[in-house]
């Protein structure tokens, strides 16, 4: 069964996933071995989800705190609330842990930094201070992710899943 799931996934996946051009690091992509009910396919996104795809956590804008021009986007999303996160550890080595529907892969100390609402498109950007909100000084590493309802039921049927990481070190 999940090998078929597997090849449903992989046929429905887009053909590109997280944004390595940003000022970061995407990490921690679901898999058909880590996502909890075999929903991943590993290309650079989240365990998937209702839409049968992975969500995606991206960023543009730099990592630098003075010139406090980043922004985080969660694309591939099911329409509906979430949460933006930072945490200061990766979880199990960066391979995550079964959280929901996907992998929670930001831990350690956890700041909330902003409740969303994903539009019927399925993406949603962050329009605070990710510096301010994270309270992040220089030399910082911090991890990200996006929370997000996915209330339809579907393979593991949670209710929630969780884009792939992304890994910043912030600069004066």
């Amino acid at each position: 069964m999940k090998s078929l799931i597997a090849l449903a996934l992989l046929i429905t996946a887009p053909l590109s996933g997280a944004n390595n051009e940003g000022p970061g690091t995407p990490y921690c992509f679901g898999t058909i071995d880590t996502c909890p009910c075999g929903n991943g396919f590993g290309l650079e996104m989240g365990c998937a989800n209702s839409t049968c795809s992975g969500a995606t956590l991206s960023a543009t804008g730099t990592a630098s705190i003075s010139a406090n021009d980043l922004t985080l986007t969660a694309a591939g999303l099911t329409q509906g609330p979430g949460l933006f996160f930072q945490g200061d550890s990766r979880v199990n080595g960066a391979t995550g842990t079964a959280f929901g529907d996907g992998l929670r892969c930001a831990g350690g100390e956890i700041k909330r930094l902003q409740i969303c609402w994903a539009q019927p498109f399925g993406q949603v950007s962050t329009s605070v201070s990710i510096a301010e909100r994270g309270e992040v000084e220089i030399g910082d590493t911090m991890r990200y992710q996006y929370w997000y309802r996915d209330p339809n039921v579907w393979i593991c049927d949670n209710g929630f899943n969780l884009t792939n990481g992304y890994e910043i070190t912030w600069t004066p």
